[in-house]
């Protein structure tokens, strides 16, 4: 009997800590880089949507990487992209292979003039994104896990690329200034930095940056 209750004792214990580790893992993770650019990464739909106050009138890099999704909830994402999208507080949205067609989809190129959205993503992606990080799948997967383990997301993005000035002046004069078409993108990776990097989050924080200094955004 006494074995009975140790065995139910421990059992209780581990079912406990696996229920803890789902709830961390599925957890939305927000950042604050400043008062006016704000990372979201998203888990799970539709729980793990903000309110609609945390991104109000702020720049946000909405990281979709590894998401599946329903079509309703790709549809219920897309509205509440579209509440807050504008040129003056864009949405930088990370994707890769792994994140759900459905989610993909509505975020072509091709759709996304004067929208006030720019996609960013690993070369491999199904859907390319707007702007083409120069990623395997492999790398961008264990930059993405770090994060998901306590990295920090200041380390992942030092340090500073230059690549990403030539990507503000695309931006500047094609995407958030105008309805000119848009230039074919060929674009590679500059530096191989000997610490672990997240690329992909890596160009969308400079090139938000880089877009405040040129005064394009907010």
């Amino acid at each position: 009997m006494r074995l009975s209750f140790k065995g139910l004792f421990f059992s209780g214990i581990l079912l406990s800590l696996i229920c803890l580790e789902s709830s961390l893992v599925s957890a939305p993770s927000e950042h604050s880089f400043n008062p006016h650019l704000i990372y979201l990464r998203l888990h799970s739909l539709p729980a793990d949507l903000p309110t609609d106050s945390s991104v109000l009138n702020k720049t946000c890099i909405l990281d979709l990487r590894n998401l599946k999704a329903t079509d309703e909830d790709a549809k219920i994402l897309g509205a509440f992209v579209s509440r807050h999208a504008t040129v003056k507080t864009p949405f930088f949205i990370l994707q890769n292979e792994e994140t759900s067609y459905s989610l993909v989809i509505p975020y072509k190129p091709s759709n996304l003039q004067a929208l006030g959205i720019i996609t960013l993503g690993p070369t491999v992606a199904r859907i390319p994104a707007e702007i083409q990080i120069e990623v395997t799948s492999q790398d961008d997967h264990k930059a993405y896990l770090a994060f998901e383990s306590g990295t920090t997301l200041e380390s992942l993005i030092t340090p500073k690329i230059d690549k990403v000035r030539d990507d503000e002046e695309r931006l500047d004069k094609e995407h958030l200034s105008d309805n000119s078409p848009r230039a074919d993108l060929d674009i590679n990776a500059s530096t191989t930095p000997a610490t672990l990097i997240d690329p992909v989050l890596q160009r969308a924080y400079y090139l938000a940056l880089g877009l405040v200094a040129l005064k394009r955004l907010n």
